[in-house]
């Protein structure tokens, strides 16, 4: 069982106040202000954070939603392919 485990709500709220800072973390060269930023607000809300928790989340939030875009991508190229291999071996089922 992992202890530190972010419940919806608490990632959600990352999300949100990780936008709110979006363009202050794009200029600010070291973001560990903006961190305890957000863990404050977090601490605020009833949810015990760190502002090291609330990076990590974050770097392994932005990970995973890359690592989807990937296979989305990887996909659509091997739907492309199917397709065209299809319409190869059967003329005339392009639009079926």
């Amino acid at each position: 069982m992992i202890l530190n485990k972010w419940k919806p709500e608490e990632v959600k709220k990352l999300i949100m106040l990780h936008g709110d800072l979006h363009e202050r973390f794009q200029v600010v060269r070291r973001c560990m202000a903006l961190w305890e930023e957000i863990s404050s607000s977090l601490v605020a809300d009833g949810f015990n954070r760190t502002p090291g928790q609330c990076k990590s989340l974050w770097a392994s939030l932005v990970q995973k939603y890359e690592n989807l875009s990937d296979l989305e991508s990887q996909q659509q190229r091997i739907l492309k392919v199917s397709k065209m291999e299809i319409n190869y071996m059967f003329p005339g089922t392009e639009n079926a």
